[in-house]
């Protein structure tokens, strides 16, 4: 699963120093933190911390590539099967590698040092999620497992980047993430089964980078 993850790493790095190496000045290398609420199903929050890198096209264009690591309570999953948890509910816990394009528009010019910038991205989540199993309130237990097909991810972004001066740069944005999925849930005890869809975070990233 965290394969992907190291080799779209190792390829950023590989980047940077070539173009370091080159005295080239097009391009953003950095890390970010990224925290999305979500309504509940499957998940009500999810924190992720990741790597992103960043060419410029023009004064005003930039592309974009990143990876995310995310972990995260899939909430409540024998709700989705109409099953009753005692009042200590029990989760069951997703892994996420989200691989992410993305295309950016500043407003204020590369050599302002703050710009406002907006965009938009395409990603696919590789997901992991645990078994969960407990008691089921009234009596009875449950053991239920779930099939995660891998997600795609639209998102829209805004926010704003700091520049004070020197090649390095601090940038916080609001962003919307709209999550096709279809996970697949099953009680082994019930037999019952169930699906949980396509939903939408919203929340922030906050990033710190370098320009080179």
């Amino acid at each position: 699963m965290r394969r992907p993850a190291m080799l779209l790493a190792a390829l950023l790095t590989s980047c940077a120093a070539s173009a370091l190496a080159q005295g080239e000045e097009r391009f953003q290398l950095g890390v970010r933190g990224n925290v999305i609420t979500a309504g509940g199903e499957p998940a009500n929050d999810i924190l992720s911390f990741g790597l992103f890198a960043r060419f410029r096209l023009t004064e005003s264009w930039l592309l974009g590539v990143a990876v995310d690591q995310a972990e995260y309570d899939f909430e409540v999953p024998t709700r989705v099967l109409g099953l009753v948890q005692p009042p200590e509910v029990i989760d069951a816990i997703v892994s996420s590698t989200i691989l992410s394009a993305l295309i950016e528009r500043e407003h204020g010019g590369s050599a302002s040092s703050l710009v406002f910038f907006w965009g938009g991205g395409l990603g696919v989540a590789l997901l992991e999620v645990d078994d969960a199993a407990g008691p089921l309130a009234g009596g009875g237990t449950f053991d239920i497992t779930t099939d995660a097909s891998s997600e795609v991810i639209a998102s829209g972004f805004a926010g704003l980047r700091w520049r004070p001066g020197s090649r390095f740069f601090l940038e916080l944005a609001g962003r919307v993430d709209h999550h096709l999925s279809e996970w697949d849930v099953e009680d082994r005890v019930s037999g019952r089964t169930g699906t949980t869809d396509d939903y939408t975070g919203y929340g922030a990233h906050l990033g710190l980078g370098f320009r080179f």
